[in-house]
């Protein structure tokens, strides 16, 4: 309607000035209305200027956008890629603290060795004849069952290299180590293991569902009269949660997001004991009084 307004019969033809004040209405110029029409060559070419503008705008916008999407898709923790590079490490870094050196971890890894022996004597685990090891990584803690009288150990690990290291490594007729994601949900395998070994594992399953899924596999496992032995950084209190963030390589959960998976394939909680207190970040004293707590 603007525009038939603009354009009118005259005896001379269209009157040009206003035909020219309607169309830049409509093109959202700024010149006001009524204003002197701008000749037509000019008018087309102010017109290309301002397309050439809109169209630099719209790019970059796109590109910005392009851009975000590509920097979040590579911050986005991918656990094949990042337990991949560690492992190229071939140390105890690359599966305790991967930003202290290995000697730290070494130191770190005998004082938890020692907590869990004091776990397994007073729980009276004694020397279960098959063992599976969930994320077997360097091989510590298989090298510390057979040590123990472990007549067998399975287990698994997300890299393929630590997999082949330890095939290498170990006589197959005792241990057989092989490449599996923890949450998958094709499962582990049957169970009937009279011990299943998990450190530091399941913290880094970041996604809710495949968390679950993880848990759920892990506790399959077991056999009857079995047991499981975890090391996670454990939450008692949900103040001290955290939102889920997809560039983070770990999570700390509540006891309840353990308990109820574990529980709905038949297992029951036995006992909750410190590991180590050096070995973690002190998520639950961040201050004094919760410290105290």
């Amino acid at each position: 309607p603007k525009r038939l307004d603009g354009i009118r019969a005259s005896s001379s033809g269209y009157a040009p000035a206003t035909r020219a004040s309607a169309m830049q209405g409509d093109d959202g110029s700024n010149e006001a209305a009524g204003a002197p029409a701008l000749p037509q060559p000019a008018r087309i070419a102010a017109a290309r200027r301002r397309a050439a503008r809109e169209t630099g705008r719209i790019r970059l916008r796109v590109g910005r956008r392009v851009g975000i999407a590509a920097m979040i898709a590579a911050m986005a923790y991918d656990p094949s890629r990042y337990w991949g590079d560690l492992h190229r490490r071939d140390d105890l870094s690359a599966v305790g603290q991967s930003a202290l050196p290995a000697a730290f971890n070494r130191w770190l890894y005998r004082v938890l060795a020692r907590r869990l022996a004091g776990i397994v004597r007073r729980h009276r685990i004694g020397r279960p004849a098959r063992v599976f090891e969930v994320g077997a990584g360097t091989g510590y803690w298989v090298d510390w069952w057979l040590a123990r009288g472990a007549s067998r150990i399975d287990g698994c690990d997300l890299v393929p290299e630590a997999v082949a290291r330890l095939t290498a490594r170990y006589d197959p007729a005792r241990v057989g180590i092989r490449v599996a994601d923890v949450g998958d949900p094709a499962g582990l395998g049957d169970g009937g293991y009279d011990l299943v070994d998990c450190h530091n594992v399941l913290l880094h399953v970041t996604d809710d569902a495949a968390f679950a899924r993880a848990l759920r596999n892990v506790g399959r496992l077991v056999a009857p009269g079995g047991h499981l032995l975890m090391t996670e950084p454990i939450l008692l209190r949900p103040e001290f949660l955290r939102p889920y963030d997809p560039a983070k390589h770990s999570r700390a959960r509540l006891l309840a997001d353990y308990a109820g998976p574990l529980e709905a394939v038949g297992l029951e909680l036995v006992s909750i004991e410190a590991s180590t207190v050096l070995g973690n970040n002190p998520m639950e004293a961040g201050s004094p009084a919760a410290l105290a707590r």
